[in-house]
């Protein structure tokens, strides 16, 4: 968000989905433009969206979420719902990985975010018959395959969607 907020010329307020919205400083704002960090939970920036909508009369939204993201969230809702387990790829850093892994939470306890195959622990797959497996955009697929071959050599009568 650093990034967006020095490229604007007119002062910017950043809003952080866990914290409430900061009615004061939106309070004197006649018009305004939302933009988002480009992987973010549309569902929560929609939210916010909405409440700013009715204390902005001009209130522009430019839905910057980058195509991949969105893709995956999609996914993301679904899968949890489907499998036994979620496992989450991605690096602890990775915002866009985090969002992915709250997601999959939400929808399923059994859902880990592991950064590879040493993270997976076997007591995870006990009575389990089906793993979904998605991994954050920056993920290198090498990892996302070692991990994927790793579990099946764990559980080899588990299906993979």
């Amino acid at each position: 968000m650093q990034g967006i907020v020095g490229q604007v010329n007119n002062p910017a307020i950043v809003i952080d989905p866990l914290q409430p919205i900061p009615l004061r400083k939106i309070r004197q704002v006649s018009q305004a433009a939302v933009v988002v960090q480009s992987t973010q939970n549309i569902e929560k920036v929609s939210v916010i969206v909405e409440e700013l909508k009715k204390r902005i009369k001009n209130l522009l939204f430019f839905n910057t979420i980058c195509k991949p993201t969105q893709i995956k969230q999609e996914e993301i809702r679904t899968m949890p719902l489907q499998n036994d387990i979620m496992i989450i790829i991605g690096s602890k850093k990775s915002a866009n990985t985090k969002r992915l892994y709250e997601i999959a939470k939400s929808l399923n306890p059994r859902s880990y975010w592991i950064q590879s195959e040493d993270d997976i622990k076997q007591v995870w797959l006990k009575e389990v018959k089906s793993i979904g497996i998605t991994a954050g955009a920056s993920t290198p697929p090498s990892t996302i395959t070692k991990v994927i071959e790793y579990l099946k050599t764990l559980n080899r009568d588990c299906a993979f969607p």
